[in-house]
């Protein structure tokens, strides 16, 4: 067994008890095979995990000679694929959109019914005090969206109006000596180009995944060559479980099979 933390002692002998059960052994040769077999399959198990540890190790580190090279795939957004359902990434999109939906109404001076959270309120206001042209020249692609469910964690959950922050808006730019309403076309087209980015970020990152899934060949032999020899094991020590087992049950016993082979480098003339 490996050190607590890495492997558990406690799932082992779980998972070794359940063999046991399964074969029902007898005797400390037949709890030998069991144990032996149990064993190779754990290895096996050890195997995938240590397999999925090389594809997310060789996907986190473009190596550059791939079609999707590190200059054009964001480590962070394969990260982001490694580490969030599709279900967590449509809601995180989602919140995004209902965000700058909401952001556009600020506008209209008759809406009374749109709120900001504290976060919100802090984006918008920071936005204008910040940025002076339309477009920001550097993009915040490494910075992941908003977690909707965790983006007001340590922050009081204040809802703003849209009244209260249009007026916050307006004089925060009469202080910066810019037009309110051009103030903030530029952080909600900012703020949306930002997140197609994003978007586009991440289908070439799902790309690049898709074509690395399978490793390179020294690791495929390497990793094929060590499963070919836990699948021997676990062959042959079940082969001798059920004959140990049978001869017990006084069934009948086929004698093993046993092939001789003579290999030689000479030329027989018929």
């Amino acid at each position: 067994m490996l050190p607590d933390g890495i492997e558990s002692e406690a799932e082992w002998t779980a998972f070794l008890e359940d063999m046991g059960e399964s074969f029902e052994p007898v005797g400390t040769f037949e709890e030998s095979c069991v144990y032996q077999i149990a064993l190779s399959f754990w290895k096996e198990f050890r195997l995938t995990r240590h397999e999925s540890a090389l594809f997310q190790s060789a996907l986190l580190e473009p190596d550059g000679e791939s079609i999707y090279s590190a200059g054009n795939v964001s480590k962070q957004a394969i990260r982001t694929l490694l580490t969030k359902s599709t279900e967590e990434l449509e809601a995180r999109f989602n919140a995004e959109r209902e965000f700058l939906t909401r952001a556009c109404l600020l506008f209209d001076t008759d809406v009374v019914d749109v709120t900001f959270t504290t976060l919100e309120r802090r984006e918008i206001l920071s936005a204008i005090l910040e940025h002076d042209t339309a477009i920001c020249d550097k993009e915040d692609d490494e910075k992941e969206l908003n977690d909707p469910e965790e983006q007001d964690k340590g922050v009081d959950c204040i809802e703003f109006s849209a009244a209260q922050i249009r007026h916050e808006v307006q004089t925060l730019a009469k202080a910066k000596g810019k037009d309110w309403e051009e103030a903030l076309e530029v952080f909600l087209d900012s703020r949306a180009h930002r997140t197609r980015r994003r978007c586009r970020s991440l289908e070439i990152a799902r790309q690049y995944i898709v074509y690395n899934l399978i490793p390179d060949e020294r690791n495929v032999a390497r990793l094929t060559l060590y499963q070919r020899q836990l699948n021997a094991d676990i062959s042959r020590y079940l082969n001798h479980l059920q004959r140990a087992q049978a001869l017990r049950l006084g069934r009948p016993v086929a004698a093993p099979l046993a092939v001789d082979v003579t290999v030689s480098n000479e030329r027989t003339t018929p």
